[in-house]
């Protein structure tokens, strides 16, 4: 099952590296954002709750549009088919594909976090921790709610829309927790516990959720 996983991640870390312009479509739109955001604020410093909500605003919507294209090639090749006729664990598809969308929003928040600090003047956080935890928990999470709902609408007629329709509040535990964390990490607060408990119980359901439905999903 592992070399499943890892095979079909490979595939698509490969496809991307060979078009490219996916990430970078993603990382200049989430710095637009920011720039957008900057010339609202008229370069005033954001309060650490505005800019954690902002920064989690942009790193949303640039998770719409990677995950949305990460299928498009399955999509327009009607590959799901091959897919989901491999010789193989059906969740191995769903980690596999997990583990390279997992990959792409690392990218993007590495690439657009720093963006804050240089347009927006947000200050240097206070303690890392959070905010690197959140901004961890924030990519994995939003990558395993999001693979699976491309699963469950990749055949569905209008998947542009219902995909971010059913995503966001489907999100919004996840995007509560990190948000709160990113924002602890600004002010330096130490009363976290239960947003790391929060976070945490997110990403076992949805980790663990489609290794026991994701079969059955697919044969409806």
């Amino acid at each position: 099952m592992w070399t499943a996983i890892w095979i079909i991640a490979r595939k698509d870390i490969i496809l991307e590296y060979r078009r490219r312009w996916l990430l970078a479509s993603a990382v200049l739109f989430g710095f637009l954002f920011v720039v957008v955001l900057g010339i609202a604020y008229n370069g005033k410093p954001l309060p650490p709750d505005a800019a954690a909500g902002a920064l989690w605003t942009v790193l949303l919507f640039s998770c719409v549009t990677i995950l949305l294209r990460t299928s498009s090639f399955e999509e327009e090749r009607k590959a799901w088919y091959a897919l989901f006729t491999a010789p193989v664990d059906r969740s191995a598809i769903f980690y596999g594909k997990l583990l390279a969308n997992t990959a792409f929003l690392f990218l993007v928040e590495f690439a657009v976090t720093p963006s804050f600090w240089i347009i927006l003047g947000v200050p240097a956080p206070a303690a890392w921790p959070p905010l690197l935890i959140g901004l961890t928990a924030g990519a994995v999470g939003l990558a395993e709610v999001g693979t699976f709902l491309l699963f469950l609408t990749s055949m569905s007629e209008g998947r542009e829309i219902l995909f971010p329709v059913s995503l966001i509040p489907l999100a919004i535990p996840l995007l509560l927790a990190v948000i709160r964390l990113t924002a602890g990490a600004w002010t330096g607060a130490d009363d976290l516990f239960v947003w790391y408990a929060v976070t945490g119980g997110y990403l076992m359901v949805f980790g663990l959720l489609p290794w026991l439905l994701f079969e059955l999903l697919v044969e409806v």
